[in-house]
């Protein structure tokens, strides 16, 4: 016999005895045979709440053009696979940044991140276009 098979009739045995005993209501209503004993709990993704903007990485995203205007200026971005992205001041960008300001050449990102020596850390980020003479990827 299996230790497995032992166990199920153990607990069979036990919930058979507790229903002849009628002492189900107080001790055997809380077993469960088939409950795992240890309780697994998947914690929820953090990015599922997230913009697909806000689930690349800095690193990954390519200045292509800036529309400025004083008033309204707004900056287009593509990641990694290519797909772009129209932002404009104050929109989340990154897992961590949101855009701070956009010039006629490079959008200023800034982000907010949690050092464990020294707390909360300000890093600004420039996103550039690329010159003239530069290869484009």
């Amino acid at each position: 016999m299996r230790s497995r098979d032992k166990i199920v009739i153990l607990f069979m045995s036990i919930f058979l005895i507790c229903t002849l005993l009628k002492v189900g209501d107080v001790f055997c209503s809380s077993i469960d045979p088939f409950k795992p004993f240890i309780k697994t709990v998947r914690p929820k993704s953090p990015k599922a709440h997230l913009l697909p903007i806000q689930r690349v990485k800095l690193s990954e995203l390519t200045l292509k053009g800036i529309i400025y205007s004083p008033e309204n200026p707004m900056a287009l971005i593509n990641d990694a696979s290519g797909k772009a992205y129209i932002i404009k001041v104050g929109d989340p960008i990154g897992p961590l940044g949101h855009v701070k300001f956009i010039t006629k050449s490079k959008v200023i990102v800034e982000e907010v991140y949690t050092d464990v020596f020294e707390g909360k850390k300000t890093r600004i980020v420039e996103l550039s276009l690329p010159q003239k003479g530069e290869r484009k990827q």
